[in-house]
């Protein structure tokens, strides 16, 4: 090989105004590309589509919320009624601290 020739080409075909005029290339068609698909979107349907998954996730949790709550209060009426059991039940020792023997 001779001096003004490397294993990629000849000297000076990497020079950066040859670089930047392929990136530059490369870049349109890539813009090109992406604007001539985004064109091509409904913009209906994925509007619609970001809606319905909203309100899906609104009532998801809306109904894990409630789900908690009536968790929450079943369990606060059982103990105010195990409670009020207790209080009711007749003792037989007594109250607390008395002797009784």
């Amino acid at each position: 090989m001779s001096a003004t020739t490397s294993p990629a080409g000849p000297a000076g075909a990497f020079a950066p105004a040859s670089a930047s005029a392929r990136v530059r290339e490369m870049l349109e068609r890539v813009s090109a590309e992406v604007t001539t698909q985004a064109r091509q979107v409904r913009v209906l349907p994925v509007v619609l589509g970001v809606v319905a998954g909203l309100l899906y996730a609104v009532g998801w949790v809306t109904a894990k919320v409630v789900t908690v709550a009536w968790f929450v209060v079943v369990w606060a009426c059982v103990a105010v009624a195990v409670g009020w059991r207790e209080a009711r039940a007749p003792t037989r020792a007594g109250p607390p601290g008395s002797r009784s023997g």
